[in-house]
């Protein structure tokens, strides 16, 4: 009798090794495996937030060493290889020379995006590139095609083959580097909704018309908003490499006021 009940209550002590219990428990891990797998692999909410933030918007800059990123760009470093690769087909080059201006003058070399979608806000972007003086009158010189630009100040030249050829490391295409931008927002923006969106300016310059100059020397922006009785209807905003702030922009600008 002694013996039955000892091996009663060894029977009931390890029932957990029992074929049918250890097939149960291993079923219930799995569930539990297969219901809490989602909750340790989903991101975090501020992870989610930000893949899914629009990228690319005209306020999303980021002052480096090299130059400003902007649009996907490097303006101080870029080249025009790197535009090419980032707008493709939609950026159109030019040679754009003053009219009357003198033989000597190189013109000056830009690129045009008629529209670019920058997140959700679509506007115009000209591309500014420096390259030696010599190339751009020589480039100008083998110009295929030239046309009067609107209005009729300047005059537009179109590049040839040899000069846009990137494979040449001494061609034009290869020696030009993105000094600038400048994007024209399709829709109306105000004063403060750019002070939200870019932050408060280091400086205001008010010029004539109530046009004001927000000025973002430490990211290389500056943005010209029209005044009530200004003739310019739309918002300008420019990018430079932060270094060159104070030569491409700041001081065009001082020029320009005191000639008012």
């Amino acid at each position: 009798m002694s013996e039955l009940s000892s091996a009663s209550e060894a029977s009931r002590s390890t029932w957990w090794l029992r074929p049918i219990w250890l097939a149960t428990a291993f079923v219930l891990f799995v569930l539990a495996g297969a219901l809490l797998f989602p909750v340790w692999t989903r991101p975090a909410p501020a992870t989610e937030a930000a893949a899914s933030a629009p990228q690319g918007l005209p306020w999303q800059v980021k002052a480096t060493p090299e130059g400003s990123e902007v649009f996907g760009l490097l303006v101080g470093q870029s080249g025009l290889p790197q535009a090419q690769a980032r707008f493709g087909d939609n950026l159109h080059l030019a040679l754009i020379q003053a009219i009357g201006a003198k033989d000597e003058d190189a013109p000056a070399l830009e690129g045009f995006v008629e529209r670019l979608e920058a997140g959700f806000v679509t506007g115009r972007l000209v591309l500014a590139f420096e390259a030696d003086d010599a190339m751009r009158r020589k480039a100008a010189e083998r110009s295929p095609k030239r046309e009067v630009g609107s209005g009729g100040r300047v005059r537009q030249l179109s590049l040839a083959a040899e000069d846009l050829d990137v494979r040449n490391a001494d061609s034009l295409a290869s020696q030009a580097r993105l000094v600038g931008l400048s994007f024209t927002p399709s829709v109306r923006l105000d004063e403060a909704t750019l002070v939200d969106r870019f932050g408060e300016p280091a400086e205001r310059v008010r010029g004539a018309g109530g046009d004001v100059q927000l000025l973002y020397p430490a990211t290389g922006v500056a943005i010209a908003v029209p005044g009530a009785n200004s003739p310019a209807n739309r918002v300008v905003i420019q990018y430079v490499a932060p270094g060159e702030f104070e030569a491409r922009l700041r001081q065009p600008l001082a020029a320009a006021s005191a000639a008012q």
